[in-house]
């Protein structure tokens, strides 16, 4: 079920929302993170939206890179960088990062070829449209705060225009102005909606301020789905999807490519696949 938690909202923020775009759909995906089996069951349950905007980490953690960034360039999907789709297209991979994360990096920059990598080097950080701002990560400093009660004063203080879409967190949100709260749906542990029947939330105009939909490839919510969320700017409605895939074909994919065991490993338990299904 979702939580509500009231917060005062400080910083300048500009709350206005374009009506003239009609009965637009906006389908907000991010968090792909080379999942190639959870991307095309969110694409086919998306199918109906005028318009797919991806808000990062396209790359990086799972077997599916090179399918993954071929799938968005097919479909010219608007894509924002995320931090890992910087690092492996720029072949600059920070040392802090965890040793899964470095290792999985340096494995996909081998999967992808030059067209791929300057791809993912080249997309922008933010994109402007249809009313909204998509950005990965709402904190660009690099900090990765958590989004919660006590930043998102902060965070929200950024927003410039419209409403904002962001990733990076995995961690489905919805955040209004007119009743100064912000909504987190967090799902019991592997409980799927099949066929993609979510939270819909009807808002006032002007009254949205900020969307993450959650992540594609690998929640972290509790769920064993693909998050996605959906605009309605007609409507005025959001609607968070959780869509069911066959995570047997991540696991055959995982097998299938060329790594060594120990990478393999890795991958395997990232994805939460217990130690008996490997």
């Amino acid at each position: 079920m979702n939580s509500k938690e009231t917060f005062p909202l400080r910083g300048k923020v500009n709350r206005s929302i374009s009506d003239r775009r009609g009965q637009m759909k906006i389908a907000l995906i991010s968090d792909i993170h080379s999942n190639g089996p959870a991307l095309d069951a969110v694409l086919a349950h998306a199918a109906g939206a005028d318009k797919i905007v991806c808000l990062g980490d396209v790359v990086g953690y799972g077997p599916d890179p090179a399918y993954c960034v071929r799938r968005l360039r097919e479909l010219n999907v608007v894509t924002v960088a995320g931090n890992h789709d910087t690092a492996i297209g720029a072949g600059r991979i920070p040392a802090a990062w965890r040793r899964v994360a470095r290792a999985t990096a340096e494995w996909t920059q081998g999967c992808l070829d030059e067209a791929a990598r300057k791809w993912l080097s080249q997309l922008p950080t933010t994109w402007e449209g249809e009313g909204m701002v998509a950005t990965h990560d709402l904190d660009r400093s690099g900090l990765s705060l958590p989004f919660g009660r006590q930043t998102a004063p902060v965070l929200l203080g950024r927003i410039q225009g419209g409403f904002t879409a962001f990733g990076h967190s995995h961690l489905p949100v919805g955040v209004f102005e007119g009743e100064r709260r912000w909504l987190s749906r967090r799902l019991r542990p592997n409980l799927v909606y099949p066929g993609g029947g979510g939270t819909r939330i009807l808002f006032e105009t002007g009254s949205l301020l900020a969307v993450n939909p959650g992540s594609v490839g690998e929640p972290r919510d509790g769920s064993s789905g693909a998050a996605y969320a959906e605009v309605d700017l007609g409507s005025r409605v959001l609607t968070f999807h959780m869509v069911s895939y066959n995570s047997g074909e991540l696991l055959h994919h995982i097998q299938a490519a060329a790594m060594p065991s120990d990478l393999r490993s890795a991958m395997f338990a990232f994805f939460g696949f217990p130690e008996q299904s490997r």
